[in-house]
């Protein structure tokens, strides 16, 4: 069995570009169509969580062990993508806002803490395992895009002003993938800390070559702008109902991000899926999964049209410029890893990227 290995630099190489990131969008696109005639098989999220009884943040917080699961594939692609997220998180106040932490756990041979997270690429016809990658950029940029697709069939033609929560790698996923299907000129950007959403409107500007402006007030982000995009990790409300306008797309990718009102005062509303995460704790000691669910009540959104609905012409996104429409990027599945990682795969093989492995010492004769 021979198995295809990429570092996370190989990834990069292939993904971030704008052919590479096209190439990306549309096996999404294709993968959703598949999703929406019944042609896929597709997971959503698992999360099981440990809490750790001797360990502690310096914030004081407890860590939690956490793992994260999610997979699936296509009969089109032909093949299954497993991707598996391993490590600690814990949960802390910045400025007053409840937001989760993934912390670097995992120790290299040179004493460096750094994070798992690996995508695993088998093939359907005969069950091998074809690929094995760095999973992060995959997981950042399948939602940029999937948020990207939304935006693709719900906001304005002429939209080209973004206001945007967050200056961390999902916010950058997001203004990358709206590029693709928005002409951007301007973007107005917002994170709780000053330093960080400072550092990110200097780093975008460059990378992107727009005028990025990091802003003081929340309220400003909505400001004539036609896109609104929430990509942190808060469990509260980036902005405030009141302040959107006619004629505006918004979409969010974290649940309590947004609140439930604004998602109800939109004209017209999609999500991502219908299907709903898994959670696993031990019963006994605290745990941030169970404390989110408690603190937390959404409205159902199982009323609203899928993505695939959208792509496939069953639910029109947008009926005139005035109208406020939504996007909600409630759930990662496993089929956008399917679609992501097999392009990814695909374009190592035709470069000759990556490190070919025998793996036979890994396979048994015994039945299973």
């Amino acid at each position: 069995m021979k198995v295809l290995i990429l570092n996370y630099e190989q990834v990069e190489d292939i993904i971030m570009s704008d052919t590479g990131l096209r190439n990306c969008l549309e096996a999404l696109e294709d993968i959703y169509r598949d999703y929406g005639v019944g042609k896929t098989a597709n997971r959503t999220r698992s999360h099981t969580y440990i809490p750790l009884l001797d360990q502690q943040s310096h914030e004081g917080d407890r860590f939690f062990y956490h793992l994260k699961t999610l997979d699936g594939g296509s009969m089109r692609g032909g093949v299954m993508a497993l991707r598996i997220h391993s490590g600690l998180l814990h949960h802390v106040d910045v400025a007053g806002i409840p937001r989760r932490e993934y912390y670097a756990s995992v120790g290299t041979e040179h004493g460096e803490k750094k994070w798992l997270e690996l995508v695993l690429l088998f093939n359907v016809q005969d069950g091998s395992l074809l690929a094995v990658m760095p999973g992060g950029l995959i997981q950042s940029i399948r939602v940029g895009l999937t948020s990207a697709l939304g935006s693709k069939y719900m906001a304005k033609e002429a939209a080209q002003n973004v206001g945007l929560f967050g200056a961390g790698w999902q916010a950058k996923a997001q203004l990358l993938a709206h590029r693709l299907v928005r002409t951007i000129r301007h973007v107005k950007v917002y994170s709780v800390r000053s330093e960080s959403r400072e550092r990110f409107a200097a780093e975008m500007e460059r990378l992107m070559d727009i005028d990025i402006q990091a802003v003081n007030d929340p309220k400003q982000v909505l400001d004539c702008v036609d896109l609104v995009l929430a990509a942190t990790t808060s469990y509260e409300p980036v902005f405030k109902t009141e302040w959107l306008s006619a004629g505006m797309h918004f979409t969010y990718i974290a649940s309590g991000e947004v609140d439930t009102a604004a998602v109800r005062r939109a004209d017209r509303v999609a999500i991502h899926t219908h299907l709903g995460a898994k959670n696993y704790w031990t019963e006994a000691g605290d745990n941030p999964a169970k404390r989110f669910a408690e603190r937390y009540v959404e409205d159902d959104i199982s009323q609203y049209p899928e993505l695939s609905d959208l792509i496939l012409g069953r639910y029109k996104g947008r009926a005139s410029p005035d109208e406020i429409t939504c996007f909600v990027n409630n759930q990662g599945t496993g089929i956008q890893f399917a679609a992501v990682a097999g392009y990814v795969y695909e374009a190592a093989k035709k470069r000759g990227i990556g490190r070919l492995e025998t793996w036979d010492h890994l396979l048994q004769s015994t039945h299973p």
